[in-house]
Parts: structure tokens; C-alpha cells; sequence
């Protein structure tokens, strides 16, 4: 099955119209450049052509076999990478969303975060594309699934297994929190903590991800989920 309607292949720095698309949202939202280098992994070929390209890659060009997971602003679906024939998850952000929910500068947040994070207990952003409808981001497909799901089926984990993933999360918040990114993640929960194949940690959803301030000062403002 394919990815959904596309209108073409477009082009991250250019507009595109399309009769069918909803009136109240954009058909072109400024995005950031990809400018940062590809972590060494097998999909490197893929974030090349997205770098040097970036109009050359659309939803056309990923066949889509299940949805991941839904949230309020739009879905993760899993797909394959016709060219390269590997997977990838793509997270597709709902443009009426976006503007509805005045949630772009969140958008263009988190892309712009992921561009600068190369970490194994981070989740890794290949590229980004736009269209009529979507914006989507290409992430590494974590198999683990959540960890929120894991201690659902499990109630609770042993002493050595809260161990393990306590400190590979400590370690990225360490990472992501230390010079040159000082930066804090502010949206940690089960439900985003991925895992990959192998049961590692990997952190997704990086739009509420704030730099720490120079001069020491406390953040203020509400985010995250409410429960």
C-alpha cells in the first residue's frame, strides 16, 4: 500500500498548490535546511540524497505497511524506502494541526533539535519533506516499540533491567544537556522512550526541547502532557 495522496514531489524551500488541499492550511511552511551530517548506518544514502536534493524525496517514494502510533497532531507510519529497501518511521504532522493548534514553531522545533543530535540513545533524523497536507519528518524505525508498552505487559521490571534503562536515558539527557547543545529535553515519559532492535533506549518527540539559558536562569512555562 502507498503512503497516501501525494500532489508531486515538492521542494522544502518552495510553495506548491493543490485544489484539494484544506484551505486553512498552508501549502508551504518555511522549514529549516538540512544541513547536518548523516550518522554512519546503513541509510546514509537516503539522508545524501535528502541533503543534496531535498525536492527529489516525497511520500511516493516510501511504501507504507502499518501506523505506529497516533497523536493529536497527526501519525507515525512504517515505511519502506523503495530505493534503499530499508525502514524507516514517518512521522506525518497535520499542517490544519499545525495552524489550528498554532504548533509551528513546536514543528520546526523538534526538526531543527534532531538535526543537531547524533547520539545512540537518540533517535536519528534521516530528512524531512513537505507537501499540501504534511509535514514529515524520516526517523529511524525503532522495532522495540515504547517502553511505555513494555512496562504495561511486564507491570514492572526487574532491579538490573530499571538499571539498564535508567542510565542509557541518563546518559542522553547528560549528553543533550552538556555543551556545545545545552539544551533540556522537558518531555520525558515512557511513551517516549523508544527502543531499537537490540533493547536500546531511544528518545523521540524533541519539540518541547529548549536550550538551557546562559546565564543560569531557571525555565519557566508549562509543557508536556497532562495527566
Amino acid at each position: 500500500m502507498g503512503c497516501g495522496a501525494s500532489a508531486g514531489k515538492y521542494s522544502i524551500a518552495e510553495s506548491s498548490s493543490d485544489s484539494n488541499a484544506q484551505p486553512e492550511a498552508p501549502a508551504w511552511i518555511a522549514l529549516p535546511a538540512i544541513t547536518s551530517a548523516p550518522r554512519a548506518n546503513p541509510s546514509a544514502s537516503l539522508h545524501m540524497k535528502m541533503l543534496q536534493y531535498p525536492s527529489a524525496v516525497s511520500l511516493e517514494d516510501f511504501e507504507c505497511s502499518s501506523v505506529l502510533g497516533r497523536g493529536k497532531f497527526g501519525e507515525v507510519v512504517l515505511a519502506q524506502h523503495k530505493e534503499d529497501s530499508l525502514f524507516y518511521a514517518l512521522k506525518k504532522i497535520s499542517k490544519v494541526q499545525m495552524v489550528e493548534r498554532k504548533n509551528k514553531d513546536s514543528v520546526t522545533s523538534e526538526i531543527t533539535n534532531l538535526m543537531r543530535i547524533r547520539h545512540p540513545f537518540v533517535a536519528h533524523l534521516f530528512g524531512f519533506f513537505q507537501d499540501d497536507r504534511h509535514v514529515t519528518l524520516v526517523l529511524e524505525y525503532c522495532c522495540g516499540g515504547e517502553l511505555f508498552n513494555r512496562l504495561k505487559h511486564r507491570t514492572r521490571f526487574s532491579p538490573d533491567e530499571a538499571k539498564f534503562y535508567i542510565t542509557e536515558i541518563a546518559l542522553a539527557l547528560d549528553f543533550l544537556q552538556s555543551p556545545p547543545l545545552s539544551m533540556v529535553y522537558r518531555d520525558l515519559k515512557p511513551e517516549n522512550v523508544m527502543l531499537s532492535s537490540a533493547g536500546h533506549v531511544r528518545l523521540v518527540d524533541f519539540g518541547f526541547a529548549v536550550p538551557l539559558n546562559a546565564d543560569g536562569d531557571s525555565i519557566t512555562g508549562g509543557c508536556g502532557t497532562a495527566m
